[in-house]
């Protein structure tokens, strides 16, 4: 939890500003229910279609492995992919960049 100190804008009787903490935390939005290994086998899956002889949609992809809820809507969004496969591309990319800088 990252700390901040603001100073607030009312003086004090001394004339001396109020220091105010405030506390903020980190964004980490909703955690995912899907195993490590099941996101990068859709991801890997897609990345490594035959896109000639590959009929199928992204949205039909993930609506196939993951699920439909009730009403219609994707149990996984095609943004959420999008989010899973820039992070995996980054930690990749990191990965060989120590190597390479070994």
């Amino acid at each position: 939890m990252a700390l901040q100190t603001v100073q607030d804008s009312s003086a004090s009787e001394n004339n001396q500003p109020n220091e105010l903490e405030i506390t903020r935390t980190n964004k980490q939005g909703r955690k995912t229910l899907y195993k490590l290994e099941d996101r990068l086998s859709v991801i890997e899956q897609w990345e490594n279609r035959d896109r000639a002889n590959f009929s199928f949609t992204l949205e039909e992809l993930l609506n196939e492995r993951f699920g439909v809820s009730p009403d219609g809507i994707p149990v996984v969004s095609i943004q959420t992919f999008y989010a899973w496969r820039k992070r995996v591309l980054h930690e990749r990319n990191q990965q060989k960049e120590k190597i390479s800088g070994s």
